[in-house]
């Protein structure tokens, strides 16, 4: 034989017993909601929680094993060369170039994107060629793991392009526009892991996602002979 223990419902309003054994509480407004009606809202609600966050991870982490922008983030340094800080800004820069751009807007898309991506970026301009090639040289000390370059007016400067020759980390070069199209040659490019031409401002986002993406196994998965550890290491 068995006991069945009852425990009295408490009224929502008066805090006293409840008559009303029913399954319901009080939504907003006062409306009965039924306990499975309200169990099922919260369990799509953290369904789609779920599902949001999982979306997200597999957009950045893909890319970024480190995360995004924290601890164990890849290092990015963005070098614009000569002329670039002042693009955009005179009616003969903006029909040479065909672009409105300025110089903050290819600032702001290099950001957005890494900031999008997880990557930690640094940019920086200079239309010294000297300080330009000691930016490449000493990338490596400073702690960056990859770099992107729209070298701009420096684009055929041999200096720069013997500099990244010797760089020994992932390096990608970006263009506004498709310089090859133009007859243009570049000894930046010719020493780069990878070039992005004629995409407009979103060649730096591309190339960032390039740049991460070195950090993955994905990046070596079709390489032959496959890479030994210790080249992989010497050649990010």
């Amino acid at each position: 034989m068995s006991a069945e223990i009852q425990v009295p419902l408490m009224s929502a309003r008066s805090g006293e017993p409840s008559s009303d054994h029913s399954d319901v509480f009080l939504g907003p407004k006062g409306h009965n909601v039924s306990t499975k009606t309200a169990c099922f809202a919260v369990l799509l609600a953290i369904v789609a929680a779920a599902g949001i966050t999982v979306a997200i991870m597999l957009s950045v982490g893909f890319y970024l094993p480190g995360g995004a922008g924290g601890p164990g983030a890849m290092r990015v340094l963005i070098l614009n060369g000569q002329g670039l800080d002042v693009r955009g800004q005179t009616e003969k820069s903006r029909i040479q170039f065909g672009s409105s751009a300025v110089y903050s807007d290819y600032v702001k898309i290099a950001k957005d994107s890494a900031r999008e991506l997880g990557v930690e970026v640094e940019v920086r301009q200079s239309n010294d060629e000297a300080e330009f090639v000691r930016w490449v040289r000493t990338a490596a000390q400073e702690g960056f793991d990859a770099m992107l370059m729209n070298p701009s007016g420096f684009l055929k400067s041999t200096a720069v392009g013997a500099a990244v020759g010797d760089v020994g980390m992932p390096f990608f070069e970006v263009h506004y526009s498709n310089v090859l199209a133009k007859g243009l040659m570049t000894t930046v490019g010719q020493n780069s892991t990878g070039v992005f031409y004629g995409n407009k401002l979103l060649s730096y986002r591309y190339a960032l996602i390039g740049a991460a993406a070195t950090a993955t196994k994905k990046w070596t998965q079709f390489d032959y002979p496959p890479p030994s550890s210790i080249t992989s290491k010497l050649l990010r």
